[in-house]
Formats: C-alpha cells, structure tokens, sequence
C-alpha cells in the first residue's frame, strides 16, 4: 500500500522544518552564537494532514549543531502518527562573504504502520542580510533520502 509510505515521507517533510537541529544561519535560523539551546515549534494545516511538532537543539556558534525532535500527523481520512528524529551538522563559513553551507545528516523514524525509518544526508545554504530592525536569511537546501528496516 503506497499510500500510507507516502504519508510516513510527508510526516518527515513535516518534522524536518521543525528540527533547529538544522539551525545556524546556513538553513535560515538563529545562529548558536545567541546562546548554545534553541527550542522549536511548529504547526502545520493543509489539504492531506494536520500536524504539529516540537524540537531541542544545541550547538556552538559556527560550528558542530545537533537535535531532536518529536512531531504527531493526522492524515485527513487515516489514523495519526508521531515521527521521532534526530540529526546533527556542522557550519562551515563560504569565504570572506557572511554566507555558510551546512553539510547534515539525520534519521526519522514514525509510528504509522507499515512506515520505515529515513536517512537523509544533505546540506543548506544560506546567506544572512540585514535589514531595518530585523535579519533576513534567505536559504536554500538538498538532500538525499533512503528508506530503510520495517
């Protein structure tokens, strides 16, 4: 049933933004140099599933950042889940511009039946501009994902 693999793949999705275990400027978050712990929060509304989640963090300023996160997806029509995941990075500055990439690896695993566990490994760029009160960072990111166990 392909189904119900699709939703475990959209409750990943889902929790992935959630995870500030992708912070630092590189993925468009708070950089660890305001402080090692960033806690997160996030909810999610759409055509297929509600959702929401919640994430830890910590990690030293321009460097080594990793954390964890539990979210709950309720497919419109199906029965709801809750994705575990954990992931970790490092921040490593693009020259002499405020750019930085972040190489990141992470695993996801959900409770929906018949689900499997995800492994991602990719990276983001971002790149922080300041403006009149507030600080703009525009990111962008890929990774490659693999399903693995039952």
């Amino acid at each position: 049933m392909r189904f119900p693999k699709l939703l475990a793949v959209l409750a990943v999705a889902a929790v992935v933004p959630m995870t500030n275990a992708r912070a630092q400027a590189c993925s468009g978050m708070a950089s660890y140099s305001n402080g090692p712990s960033q806690v997160s929060g996030a909810w999610v509304h759409n055509d297929v599933a509600d959702g929401y989640g919640v994430g830890y963090s910590y990690g030293t300023a321009k460097e080594w950042f990793a954390g964890l996160s539990v979210g709950s997806t309720s497919p419109k029509g199906g029965s709801s889940y809750t994705t575990y995941e954990a992931g970790a990075g490092y921040q490593l500055q693009v020259g002499d511009s405020p750019a930085s990439f972040c190489p990141m690896v992470s695993y996801a695993q959900s409770s929906a039946a018949g689900s499997k566990g995800v492994f991602s490994v990719g990276g983001t760029l971002g790149y922080p501009m300041k403006g009149e009160g507030m600080e703009w960072i525009p990111n962008v990111g890929a990774s490659y994902a693999s399903t693995s166990g039952s």
